[in-house]
């Protein structure tokens, strides 16, 4: 993932500990995912060529690849380059969104990246992802304050006032939450949407972030009830076993 300038941080550790309880490798879950992420894309955007902005193993790339779209990656990270797949490695590079990225392209998709950046290089790598496009696929977690390379966690009303600053808009026809509940697809726009249709993206996006929180509490709550449900049931079986042998 695109970060700071120094790299060195994004190794194979970081990459096997340091993003959730699945490590981040070339298995069929992380397989599964991109492939859906893409064909989401496809159905959404129907692009024919896309820069994925912090490519990691290059998944996306490979899976847009796979459904015949034209696609490139760049990573800040050299070991996460050199995981890629062997047919994919002309299409990625290290590389940083803080530099010129060429293009143009269709699309530019920039998942949980500019969160990794420090303050001062947000504007830049904002300038540089507009420059090459007029679409793009974006998403930063709102919340996670504990990830050590996490430097710029912001809210959804940020991240948007600063692309309208760069003369981009939400889509509002479009439904981005197959990527993940705080996505955000921006288009070029001839005007800049009001405050107020901003700060109303802005709650949708913190809605559909509480709603998978609500829904992810829900389902471990079914999950504890299961199991005591069954932890009840063992016992009970295991005293009417003793009631039998001492009546």
């Amino acid at each position: 993932m695109v970060a700071a300038i120094d790299g060195s941080q994004y190794d194979e550790k970081y990459y096997r500990e340091g993003l959730g309880p699945i490590p981040y490798a070339r298995t069929n879950t992380w397989l599964g995912h991109f492939g859906g992420v893409a064909d989401g894309i496809i159905r959404m955007v129907a692009p024919k060529t896309v820069l994925d902005v912090g490519c990691a193993f290059g998944m996306l790339v490979e899976s847009l690849w796979d459904r015949g779209v034209r696609a490139e990656g760049i990573d800040i990270s050299s070991y996460a380059i050199s995981q890629v797949r062997p047919d994919m490695v002309p299409y990625v590079r290290v590389g940083i969104a803080t530099e010129p990225l060429g293009g143009p392209y269709d699309l530019i998709t920039c998942v949980e990246v500019l969160e990794h950046v420090p303050a001062d290089e947000i504007a830049p790598a904002i300038a540089h992802m507009t420059a090459a496009t007029d679409v793009i696929l974006f998403s930063s977690t709102p919340e996670d304050f504990a990830e050590p390379t996490h430097l710029s966690v912001r809210p959804p009303l940020a991240w948007i006032r600063d692309f309208a600053d760069a003369g981009f808009a939400v889509d509002l026809r479009s439904d981005p939450t197959f990527l993940a509940p705080h996505a955000i697809l921006f288009r070029r726009a001839e005007e800049r949407q009001s405050e107020d249709v901003q700060i109303l993206c802005a709650r949708l996006v913190r809605e559909r972030v509480m709603s998978q929180q609500r829904y992810g509490a829900m389902m471990a709550a079914r999950n504890e009830v299961k199991r005591l449900r069954g932890q009840a049931a063992e016992l009970t079986t295991q005293l009417e076993a003793y009631r039998r042998l001492h009546p």
